[in-house]
């Protein structure tokens, strides 16, 4: 073979080893660029995929809060009344047997009276002070079912309150 032929030869393989160094180069440079472009793509979604899921979990927190603070509230409003209306038993109890003790001593003083008139004044001024005593405690059991009624929707009131000003927050921004 020829001095030439071997140079040409090796010239051959010299280039297609430089074709074939540069196609690896460019493959492994287009390899390289592209998993970097997954991943940043990759990490990209993750952060998204974390802040929504971050922010779904928060939701998720709150909604569980709220539910425990309006059951929280509804356990007080319950307590409330339960306590309201064994406060107004008792009035009411008080209310009755003060009425029949009056009603015993009217029934006593009429007994014992020794005119006809004596006993038509005892009940004319039995019916006047009971009217007058059951308009006295009508109006005390008026306040204090008022008052019960306050006290009952107090903490739902509340959370009525926290709810709205939950659902005006997105509005708003």
């Amino acid at each position: 073979m020829t001095a030439k032929a071997k140079n040409g030869g090796t010239q051959a393989v010299e280039q297609t080893i430089a074709a074939t160094k540069q196609a690896v180069e460019n493959v492994t440079k287009a390899n390289q660029d592209a998993a970097r472009m997954a991943y940043d793509q990759l990490l990209s979604l993750s952060r998204d995929y974390g802040g929504a899921a971050q922010r779904f979990y928060a939701g998720v927190d709150d909604v569980v809060e709220l539910g425990r603070a309006n059951v929280e509230a509804m356990l007080a409003s319950g307590t409330c009344l339960v306590k309201g209306l064994e406060d107004m038993s008792k009035v009411m109890f008080g209310l009755v047997e003060s009425s029949s003790e009056r009603g015993v001593e009217a029934a006593k003083a009429m007994i014992s009276a020794k005119t006809m008139n004596e006993v038509v004044d005892l009940q004319a001024n039995y019916a006047r002070s009971s009217v007058e005593q059951f308009f006295a405690d009508s109006n005390r059991i008026s306040e204090l079912g008022a008052k019960v009624a306050n006290e009952v929707a107090a903490p739902l009131s509340e959370r009525f309150t926290v709810a709205v000003e939950r659902l005006r927050k997105p509005l708003a921004a």
